[in-house]
């Protein structure tokens, strides 16, 4: 189960920069159940070197599912600040600072290439 949904994940984010924000999307969904079932068999790899391994592992997943959810949070921010001026919320830009897309494609491929490089501790 964890190697098809790692090779779910890297295989679909191969070339992260170039995907539309749906199929990033379908990348991150893929990331986050692979991230939820190695974490919950975690304690079945818990040898010194599988440890090591799974850490490693699970680093360069949260970061690249951090980076693709910051992507997608672009992708949805003017839907929602619309809905919150609808709703009446009164909100400040004054400490917004506007995301960098180049940068978090940038780094999600960055990620992306840590993860596919990341021994599969489940070997």
């Amino acid at each position: 189960m964890l190697e098809q949904l790692c090779d779910s994940v890297v295989e679909g984010g191969q070339d992260i920069a170039n995907l539309d924000e749906e199929d990033r999307h379908e990348v991150r969904k893929a990331a986050k159940k692979l991230r939820y079932g190695a974490e919950f068999f975690a304690a079945l790899f818990d040898q010194d070197k599988q440890r090591k391994q799974r850490i490693r592992f699970l680093a360069a997943l949260e970061e690249l599912q951090d980076n693709l959810g910051a992507l997608n949070d672009l992708t949805l921010r003017e839907e929602v600040i619309q809905q919150l001026v609808l709703d009446g919320v009164a909100c400040t830009l004054a400490n917004w600072r506007e995301p960098n897309p180049a940068a978090l494609l940038k780094s999600a491929a960055d990620d992306m290439k840590a993860l596919s490089d990341a021994k599969r501790y489940w070997h």
